[in-house]
């Protein structure tokens, strides 16, 4: 969904008529810090997280075995019904994950420059290889294989995320990970019934020069909303966009079973496939420079597969908006539950939303909605679980001269940081687990404890795991690491809990552990602000304060210069030069210098985050109404998807764009998730509900 088709009403549970981006329409005055309020409608749910199978059924019988277990899928279901352009729920946060690509690929490739003689090492140096080869057959552009199916491109938002990174990710917490796809209307399959409108950035009153910035992402408020009249007991459903299904149509991921690749039906030639892969990847020159990795490789000799696969999907597998980053589940068949049994067998999804946090420094909390009595289930965290931690380290890139990149490796061993993900995480100091919570709300809930000062207030609130069948593997609790790597699905589940009744409009807050708190502890004590940090301005403050105002050209800019980490942008949809183009076009100051292509400017294309692009104002122009419009030339930027690339060999000018159709955006690498002094760890689990057969760092 685009984000011009922003809900403009709100749920049956939210009593304000509103825009749901207006922050009045569910936050009224408080006497202390504004709070939201509870629902209008006293008990009633409007979503749950159901399965979608009866738990009477076999595979969800308490004590079943782990293989049918890991058959159990889950939904999300209205619990009244929902009129288009209904909001649904609360709003969500998106959490940015950078340089996914160079990350999985260290994980798995670098083994393969081992320098040793040795048949083992030389067969370990295989081995990742093809791990690493598979992985790219397969389409998992992620950070690992059931975490990348989740994963989102961060122009799906609206154009608002920026500054994150190259290759960079979204992971959207709640309706974004856990509603199932569907297809557009008569397609094969249950049809999409909801859609997403834009993030919102807020930094909750947390400047650059406080300890906490860069601890939690700025981007919230994601909305979710019906695009059709949804019944009671209906599943919901999202278009993913015609690319991702054309990509399933074609067969979908292939199983890591079936061995590495072989030449053996390859067509084209080495050479055809790798300018071909060349010329969809001029943002960046990753996969280009990928191939020269994996072809030195000790499998080498089945590289041209691999890549004319991985071309293949560069074709096929992103979608138009909705754009997950790896294939995720599309369900075969419309499910509905009676609300009656929903409320029985499933987990509500709306007692909680968020506001600024009563905690000073802590972004923005989670509120109840409506009255919660004690041992009452606040709300569910189905959680990623990754195995392996490092997953979540970010780590210092190899300049390209360097031997090492010769050999294999992307990035050195050097950790320079953790994703900010790592925040939004449950784990114990004994276990090399992490389990990534992808909860609705849940992400919002901060921490208090009566160990130490936490603005005069306690915990509320606990979790534990989840004792609803068919939400929660309980066999997966008695599982090791090793064998929880083979599951490729969410089937963990923790839920949060009132230890005490909870008010409507109370912060809901738990302890995150004595672990997490030493950890932040020293990090204040230590904590120091960056250079520049009084002065400091990002994109939004400028999108803010120059509303409407005039843009500098660049040759203004010189002398009154925008902050060097912001850039201007803007919206442009840019197809392939026609050969009346090419005809028309100017020969730049020699013959080999790009063409110059002059084009104007269309109406719409504001409206869609995949259209924002990097570009330089060059001039100007006043008409005699006041209105003013601008001449720009649009460049490219590392999220540019391939089929809208400008090529090398030529110089896009619009003319008549509108300065609505012009924003600033930040410069990578200068957001406060970067911040090298950023507080980063995760959630502890406690002793008493943590597994033992995950206690596996003493091995």
């Amino acid at each position: 969904a685009s984000s011009s088709s922003d809900p403009t009403t709100t749920s049956s549970n939210d009593s304000s008529d509103k825009s749901p981006h207006d922050p009045a329409s569910y936050i009224p005055p408080s006497s202390r810090k504004s709070r939201p309020t509870g629902s209008s409608d006293g008990r009633t749910c409007s979503l749950y997280l159901a399965p979608t199978q009866d738990p009477a059924s076999t595979d969800m019988k308490e004590g079943a075995k782990v293989e049918e277990q890991s058959k159990l899928s889950m939904g999300v279901y209205a619990g009244t019904d929902l009129s288009p352009h209904t909001r649904l729920a609360y709003s969500d946060l998106v959490i940015p994950i950078v340089e996914v690509w160079s990350h999985i690929m260290h994980r798995y490739a670098a083994p393969a420059g081992t320098a040793s003689s040795s048949p083992s090492d030389k067969d370990n140096a295989e081995l990742a290889t093809r791990d690493a080869l598979d992985v790219i057959s397969q389409g998992h552009h992620g950070i690992d294989y059931h975490m990348a199916e989740l994963l989102w491109e961060p122009r799906h938002f609206g154009g608002v995320i920026s500054g994150t990174g190259y290759d960079s990710k979204a992971l959207a917490p709640g309706l974004g990970s856990l509603v199932r796809g569907g297809v557009v209307e008569g397609s094969d399959g249950p049809e999409a019934n909801i859609g997403h409108g834009q993030v919102r950035h807020e930094r909750a009153g947390v400047g650059r020069g406080d300890p906490s910035a860069g601890s939690f992402t700025y981007y919230h408020d994601l909305t979710t909303y019906a695009t059709k009249p949804i019944k009671a007991g209906d599943e919901l459903y999202e278009d993913f966009g015609q690319h991702y299904y054309s990509a399933r149509a074609q067969g979908g991921a292939s199983s890591a079973a079936t061995g590495p690749p072989t030449n053996d039906s390859m067509d084209g030639s080495v050479d055809s496939i790798k300018d071909d892969l060349t010329k969809k990847d001029k943002a960046g020159g990753f996969l280009s420079g990928l191939w020269g990795v994996v072809q030195d490789s000790p499998v080498g000799s089945f590289a041209p597969k691999v890549f004319q696969k991985l071309s293949d999907d560069l074709d096929t597998a992103t979608a138009d908006n909705a754009t997950p980053s790896a294939p995720k589940f599309v369900s075969k068949g419309t499910t509905h539950h009676e609300p009656e049994w929903l409320a029985e067998n499933g987990r509500c999804l709306d007692n909680i939303r968020s506001a600024e946090s009563n905690l000073e420094g802590a972004g923005r909390g989670a509120f109840a909605t409506r009255p919660l009595a004690a041992g009452e289930v606040i709300g569910p965290a189905p959680l990623v679980h990754i195995t392996d931690r490092s997953l979540l380290d970010i780590r210092e890139p190899l300049p390209p001269s360097s031997d090492d990149m010769s050999e294999g490796a992307l990035l050195s061993d050097t950790v320079v940081g953790k994703q900010l993900l790592l925040n939004y995480c449950f784990g114990h100091n004994a276990s090399t687990m992490l389990l990534c919570n992808v909860g609705v709300g849940t992400g919002y809930i901060n921490h208090a404890s009566t160990r130490s000062d936490s603005d005069g207030l306690e915990p509320n609130a606990e979790f534990r795991w989840s004792s609803q069948a068919g939400l929660h593997n309980a066999s997966w609790l008695e599982m090791t690491p090793d064998e929880l790597d083979n599951e490729r699905s969410l089937g963990l589940m923790l839920e949060y809990v009132a230890t005490r009744d909870i008010e409507p409009g109370e912060e809901i807050l738990i302890d995150y552990g004595r672990e997490w708190e030493e950890a932040w502890e020293e990090h204040l004590a230590k904590w120091k602000p960056q250079p520049g940090s009084d002065n400091f301005r990002e994109a939004a403050d400028l999108n803010e304060e120059l509303m409407g105002e005039q843009i500098l050209t660049i040759a203004e800019q010189y002398d009154y210069p925008y902050p060097a980490t912001v850039e201007t942008s803007c919206y442009y949809h840019y197809v392939p030069r026609t050969d009346e183009e090419e005809d028309a076009s100017e020969n730049g100051a020699d013959a080999s210098s790009p063409r110059i292509v002059r084009r104007e400017w269309q109406p719409g294309m504001e409206t869609d985050g995949t259209n924002l692009r990097a570009c330089r104002i060059l001039n100007r122009f006043e008409h005699e109404n006041g209105v003013e419009e601008y001449t720009v030339r649009v460049l490219n930027n590392d999220e540019t998807h391939h089929d809208a690339l400008v090529p090398d060999d030529e110089r896009l000018v619009v003319t008549n764009m509108p300065r609505h159709a012009i924003v600033f955006t930040d410069r990578m690498y200068t957001t406060d998730q970067h911040l090298p002094n950023a507080f980063r760890h995760e959630v502890m689990i406690p002793d008493e509900i943590m597994p033992e057969s995950w206690r596996n760092k003493h091995l």
